[in-house]
């Protein structure tokens, strides 16, 4: 489903992200990136998860479409930011310059590359939802 959309989101937005990192001057190791996105995912997961069940139940006993998309929009939402979260928290210990914090520069990179990559994710989001509801 959608989860697996976002995967393929994130995925495909990832190698901008490292580029525009190392082009910044504050890319950790591949290795790094590749492991802080796999628990980054795995968090979105876990929260997707847990938000699943309530959001399932608000959905199957409304009599409004726009319930069930504002259910399920709430729940991606949430699940998509506390990856995103995760990911910040992952790639911030995993930098160069951990000990001395996060470069303002670096932060800028990673909030640009976030909004632009949750664009594309809600758009997507959007293209389903507007199908669903017609």
């Amino acid at each position: 489903g959608y989860s697996l959309l976002i995967h393929h989101i994130g995925m495909a937005t990832a190698p901008a992200l490292y580029i525009a990192t190392a082009a910044a001057g504050n890319a950790p190791p591949l290795a790094a990136v590749v492991r802080a996105f796999g628990i980054a995912l795995g968090a979105f997961g876990i929260a997707l998860a847990g938000l699943i069940l309530p959001a399932a139940f608000l959905s199957l006993s409304s009599v409004s479409a726009m319930t069930t998309i504002a259910a399920t929009t709430g729940t991606v939402a949430v699940a998509g930011y506390l990856g995103l979260r995760r990911l910040a928290s992952e790639l911030k210990a995993q930098s160069p310059g951990a000990v001395m914090g996060p470069s303002l520069l670096g932060g800028m990179v990673f909030l640009i590359w976030a909004v632009a990559t949750t664009t594309i994710a809600g758009r997507l989001w959007w293209d389903l939802a507007v199908e669903v509801v017609s």
